[in-house]
């Protein structure tokens, strides 16, 4: 007994506890004021294993705040070595709104953020992925950083608090089936090439929309679901204020992976309030159509308005997953279980020097950033309309597949 005693002491001992939860103080959100305020709140942690994994990692965070215009907020958490990764971004009504003791988690039951409605409460997953913070590359000891950003001006709010739980059970993601280290794995074309298929989320822009006789705004996805990632990069060659972009084309070679760069789009730095970063140009076409009331005079819808090649950053900020099911091309939902390469990528960043979507990767915008609304001159009319989206709307990057990048569903409008 007494053996079996000292022995349960021992593993109390080197063992790491199974949640250890770390909060914040409280502090006000100050209002935007021309120009972007990184509102940092921090927590210094020290005594943890000095590596995330997945044995011991990020479980949870979670914030309290009110604010008079709760979409006004990007709200990012920050590691000790700088890399930082979106919670929430310009989510919930246009007006005033609340995360009250909200969690960002992974679980069974956490729908995504961007589907909630505000005042947020409960369980949800990030808009970003925290994830990533559980690779092995991170050492929990030092200062955590919450980051709040107002961007637009007029509002204030308060954090109350937010916490990090880190435990047992951290965020693990879908285990990517091909990498450098398992390349025999992975899976080509005849040719030997790896191309990405870009398709349209087509629930992302479907149900976060916003339609009325005065606006029109909406959320808009593309997702990855080919045998290869959609890499860029630049070389320096300019034009104006556009850096010239090269598409990497991945090969499978008898020792893992070569490259080959064709010259794709063109990328810009966007200073626009909450990008403040490098965008990729003619990225998405997003129509608006009125159906004709009497089509045997004339077939041909009206086009109401469009947001005609709308730039994005290329970054996974989500991913196909068998939870959720939502990349769906031809009536196939594509997720871990059936893209042969999934995984295959890591684009984090939004910069000139390298940008991409991963092979079961997501590149979301919602529909309270910039770029993504129009308001009307006129009133428009009730009636049946329909949206078309087309993602690489010019051809401009190489797929093997071109044929799938249009998504179109019909929206009423009802008053």
């Amino acid at each position: 007994m007494i053996k079996f005693c000292n022995f349960l002491l021992l593993l109390l001992i080197i063992s790491p506890a199974f949640a250890q939860t770390y909060t914040s103080k409280a502090k006000p959100i100050a209002d935007f004021k021309g120009e972007i305020i990184n509102q940092y709140s921090p927590i210094k942690i020290l005594g943890l294993p000095n590596k995330l994994d997945s044995t011991f990692g990020i479980e949870k965070v979670c914030i309290d705040l009110q604010h008079e215009y709760l979409s006004d907020l990007k709200i990012e958490l920050v590691a000790p070595n700088g890399k930082s990764v979106w919670l929430t971004n310009r989510n919930g009504k246009d007006g005033p709104g609340a995360y009250i003791n909200t969690c960002f988690e992974y679980t069974d039951f956490s729908p995504k953020i961007i589907y909630g409605k505000s005042p947020f409460s409960g369980s949800y997953e990030p808009e970003g992925l925290v994830y990533e913070m559980n690779y092995g590359t991170i050492n929990p000891n030092g200062l955590w950083l919450l980051n709040i950003m107002d961007l637009k001006t007029g509002h204030v709010g308060r954090l109350n608090s937010w916490s990090i739980t880190f435990g047992n059970k951290p965020f693990l993601p879908p285990k990517p089936h091909c990498q450098q280290s398992n390349f025999s794995e992975c899976v080509c074309n005849s040719s030997g090439e790896m191309l990405p298929d870009l398709i349209v989320v087509e629930g992302m822009s479907k149900n976060l929309i916003h339609f009325s006789d005065t606006a029109f705004k909406i959320a808009m996805a593309a997702a990855n679901i080919g045998l290869g990632p959609l890499e860029v990069k630049t070389n320096g060659k300019q034009t104006g204020n556009d850096y010239h972009l090269y598409q990497a084309i991945y090969h499978k070679t008898d020792t893992g992976f070569s490259k080959t760069f064709r010259e794709a789009g063109s990328i810009y730095y966007d200073e626009k309030p909450g990008h403040n970063h490098y965008h990729v140009n003619d990225w998405v076409d997003v129509t608006l159509y009125r159906y004709r009331k009497f089509l045997f005079f004339k077939k041909e819808p009206i086009e109401v308005a469009s947001l005609n090649k709308i730039s994005y950053c290329l970054f996974d900020n989500m991913n196909c997953n068998s939870k959720n099911g939502e990349c769906i091309s031809n009536g196939v939902a594509y997720t871990e279980n059936n893209l042969a390469n999934y995984g295959l990528g890591d684009y984090i960043e939004c910069n000139k020097d390298l940008q991409g979507i991963s092979v079961g990767g997501i590149d979301y915008y919602g529909m309270n950033h910039e770029g993504q609304s129009i308001r009307f001159e006129k009133k428009l009319k009730k009636g049946k309309y329909y949206v078309k989206i087309i993602v690489d709307p010019l051809n401009l990057y190489l797929e093997s597949n071109e044929d799938n990048n249009t998504y179109m569903f019909d929206i009423e409008l009802v008053k």
